[in-house]
């Protein structure tokens, strides 16, 4: 009964899209016009209005950083001053105090001496004094295996930052060397540290005064509230009474978000992408978005900020950002849809926005330089069946929603229907144009003449084989066939289940016409692709062990460098599924992005996952600002600040050449291996598949299912390939007809 309900609510779903997105249409003139048709799509664009509404608000301004550092590595507030330890540009230590009331620095060399190549792993300060943790680093040609150990060497820098006089001290451990450490500096001359099994009190010269009874320091977190200290604790956050150094006053609203200090006697507080003040009671008040002040909520964990004497919030990332009240001009919203995450703190839901880092840099660049509108970031929660489609809904009954990760709609709904061509725009712009490109990604990510979504980065799907097989004549379906006689050795027990969805996603590339809605899996061709799944293996290193005819590979991208070299030791060659004409490989989106912003599933359930992460962005026709919608979406095209091949292939012609070099020269930079990531015959080879690839995997559930469903019996010995290759073209055909 449930299925049925489900069904029909999607049905319901489907049917209330279709008509209003076409009543849609009847507003849009380039939703109009038949695709393709440069004359009739032509749009101008309009130039941007400046408001001249304000309100009290909250700007951002990034602070200054000194010349002389290279980059942050810790922080530790302390009332108005934000104290930092940086690396410096001549290669050394250095604590970085920024004086917030009067926007100067004040910069404390760190003497690390006799501690060997030191990287800083903790940091914490006090009042006058400065306490770093230090570990020393060594590569395996500066330390003998027999000396192995000292590579997790500890040292205690402290630092009198009235007189200027330092200490550098070994940490010796008699019993065990420490896989966790965190430091709390109480004063100028005590404070606590935990090796994960004991808090320790030292004095500055790191001898122990006593061992008090405290629980695992919270991860070193601590902040100075009103002037008294209070520190993560597994109940949330309490105040530490420095002289019975006893907790105290638990404030259980901290407990699992990032928590800064403050000077006025309160604590803030992140949750649902939104500032909180705290007061010492619990009771909780708004103060900002972090969208709002172009902050980008993903990379609020792990690092500090504080609220100084005069209300100004500082925050660090890799710099140090002030947010300050002042009169900010109203602007039009653009809401954009994207996958969310949900938790629930004190019985209530807190939904938090999943986007990638790439994504959150060009919404806050936009939010940051357009006068006319801001982004906000709309989530809904990941692989819920039930928010997709009130999301669905509310977007077919007239929501406020003008960009959408698309991602979160089906497979069949990403076309005119739904979603604003983007050719026109692109013919219409004045930077940007359909020959920028790399032409088959371009034909690739459209549908029925029309661009629809706009995917940033893609990985390749395809095969390996040994250089032995890889021949005109030896890798096509009759090729194959014969190589299969000739070789049962190479004959795997059994496929893995994460094989029988790569090759799933292939079949979709090859033998379903999306366009005219038809398929052909009854054809010869597809017979022999399933006679050669049960050679397959998805392991590279049986493989590599000679024990496969061939392997195959969705992480491409990452695959075809260093780890192509190491697992397969050269002896590869890239040749694809065989097919009658084409390169046999298939342009695959990459992952979507976790609550980090950068891990890279495309099947969590299977571990089948990518080096790096797409987005996939689109303009929804219902939408009420799409010259906006259009303006924010340049921002995010190109914006690859750093490509490199191995985090996926870019759209743009340019940049995946300066992906390219990137990992040319990356390589050439790694004098420690024993060849480069990328050779220059690895980047020709590359750009021949990627300019030679001209088809995109579907990865339409429904459409997996039917494949994967109707292999596995086949696969477990049960009926010929041409019995499971009909059935498959049976369901399928079915299936596409139903959704045309």
């Amino acid at each position: 009964m449930r299925k049925h309900i489900k069904l029909i609510c999607a049905m319901l779903i489907a049917a209330v899209l279709l008509t209003l997105s076409s009543c849609a249409v009847g507003t849009s003139p380039a939703a109009q016009s038949p695709a393709g048709d440069a004359a009739a799509d032509a749009i101008t664009i309009s130039e941007p209005q400046t408001p001249t509404e304000t309100v009290m608000g909250c700007v951002s301004t990034e602070v200054e950083t000194p010349e002389w550092v290279e980059r942050f590595k810790c922080s530790a507030p302390v009332g108005d001053w934000f104290h930092t330890v940086a690396y410096t540009t001549d290669g050394g230590i250095a604590v970085a105090s920024y004086d917030t009331l009067n926007d100067t620095w004040q910069r404390y060399d760190l003497g690390t001496e006799p501690a060997i190549c030191p990287t800083v792993e903790f940091f914490s300060a006090a009042e006058g004094s400065f306490w770093v943790v230090l570990r020393e680093s060594y590569t395996d040609a500066e330390i003998s295996a027999d000396d192995r150990s000292r590579a997790l060497n500890y040292y205690l820098v402290y630092l009198d930052a009235d007189t200027g006089e330092q200490v550098c001290s070994y940490l010796a451990w008699d019993e065990h060397q420490p896989y966790y450490m965190a430091i709390i500096a109480l004063d100028k001359d005590r404070a606590l540290l935990s090796d994960g099994e004991t808090t320790y009190l030292l004095d500055s010269a790191a001898e122990v005064i006593d061992t008090p009874p405290l629980e695992i320091l919270g991860g070193g977190l601590h902040i100075y509230v009103g002037g008294e200290m209070y520190v993560r604790t597994y109940d949330g956050v309490a105040r530490l009474d420095k002289n019975t150094l006893q907790y105290t006053d638990t404030v259980s609203k901290m407990k699992d978000q990032p928590v800064y200090g403050s000077c006025l006697g309160r604590f803030l507080t992140t949750k649902d992408s939104t500032l909180y003040s705290v007061s010492l009671s619990g009771e909780e008040t708004e103060l900002f978005s972090w969208m709002d002040v172009s902050l980008s909520y993903s990379r609020l964990y792990g690092w500090k900020g504080l609220e100084n004497s005069n209300g100004d919030i500082f925050h660090m990332t890799d710099r140090i950002t002030k947010v300050s009240r002042a009169q900010v001009p109203v602007k039009k919203t653009l809401v954009l849809a994207c996958f969310g995450d949900s938790s629930v703190q004190d019985n209530s839901a807190i939904h938090s926005y999943i986007c990638s880092d790439k994504l959150m840099d060009a919404i806050l660049r936009f939010n940051n330089s357009d006068p006319e509108y801001r982004v906000e970031v709309r989530p809904y929660i990941y692989n819920d069946e039930n928010e997709r489609n009130r999301m669905l809904m509310s977007i077919a009954t007239g929501s406020d929603i003008d960009l959408i990760d698309t991602s979160l709609l089906p497979d069949g709904a990403i076309d005119r229907q739904l979603l604003v061509d983007l050719l026109p725009y692109i013919d219409a712009d004045d930077t940007l144009s359909r020959d920028d490109f790399i032409p088959t990604l371009l034909s690739s990510m459209m549908k029925n003449g029309g661009l629809y979504e706009y995917v940033d980065k893609y990985t390749i799907l395809t095969m390996y084989t040994h250089p032995e097989f890889a021949g005109d004549d030896t890798w096509t379906a009759s090729g194959v066939k014969q190589l299969i006689m000739e070789k049962p050795e190479l004959k795997v027990p059994s496929l893995p289940e994460n094989m029988k969805l790569l090759f799933s996603w292939a079949a979709t590339a090859e033998f379903i016409d999306r366009t005219n809605g038809t398929c052909n899996f009854d054809s010869p061709a597809f017979v022999s692709w399933l006679s050669l799944l049960k050679q397959m293996t998805g392991s590279a290193v049986e493989y590599a062990r000679g024990n496969a005819l061939c392997c195959i590979s969705c992480d491409f991208a990452w695959d075809f460098g260093l780890k192509a070299h190491l697992t397969m030791r050269g002896d590869y060659s890239v040749v694809g599924f065989p097919d009658a004409a084409g390169t046999g490989s298939y342009f695959l989106k990459l992952g979507k992005p976790g609550l980090s912003g950068t891990s890279g599933y495309l099947s969590e359930e299977l571990n089948i996952r990518t080096g790096g992460v797409s987005t996939s962005v689109g303009i929804l026709t219902s939408g009420s600002g799409r010259d906006g919608a259009w303006r924010f979406l340049r921002t995010f095209i190109g914006s690859e600040e750093e490509p490199y091949i191995s985090k996926g292939i870019p759209v743009l012609k340019e940049t995946f050449e300066q992906a390219v070099q990137a990992e040319l020269d990356r390589g050439r930079s790694q004098d420690d291996l024993p060849f480069p990531c990328y050779t220059a015959e690895d980047a020709d080879t590359l750009r021949s598949i990627v300019y030679g690839t001209d088809k995109v995997v579907c990865t339409d559930k429904a459409v997996i299912d039917i494949i994967t469903r109707t292999i596995t019996p086949y696969l477990e010995g049960k009926g010929s390939a041409e019995d499971a290759a009909h059935e498959i073209q049976s369901r399928m055909s079915i299936y596409l007809a139903e959704q045309a």
